[in-house]
């Protein structure tokens, strides 16, 4: 399944709201994995944000998910950043 939020980013410099689409949770089970199934859900994703006009998507993962990263990177998608924390 994919769940994704509509999410708005304003630039206070111009004022100006800039939409973009985050994907919250993305899953296949074990089983699934391997067929195409998260490519799948994220073409279906960007085509409905091509309808809808929203341009920009975004996703974030914990950093040792390296499944979720190959699959990321795969479909193209570019680091913008990324945050290291520690156990409290």
């Amino acid at each position: 399944y994919i769940l994704v939020l509509s999410e708005a980013r304003f630039r206070t410099d111009m004022l100006e709201a800039r939409f973009r689409w985050k994907i919250d949770h993305l899953y296949v089970a074990p089983g699934f994995r391997g067929r195409g199934l998260a490519r799948a859900l994220i073409d279906h994703m960007t085509a409905e944000m091509r309808r809808v006009g929203v341009s920009h998507w975004a996703v974030s993962y914990h950093g040792a998910n390296q499944s979720a990263a190959r699959v990321y990177a795969r479909l193209g998608a570019n680091m913008l950043s990324s945050v290291r924390g520690r156990a409290l």
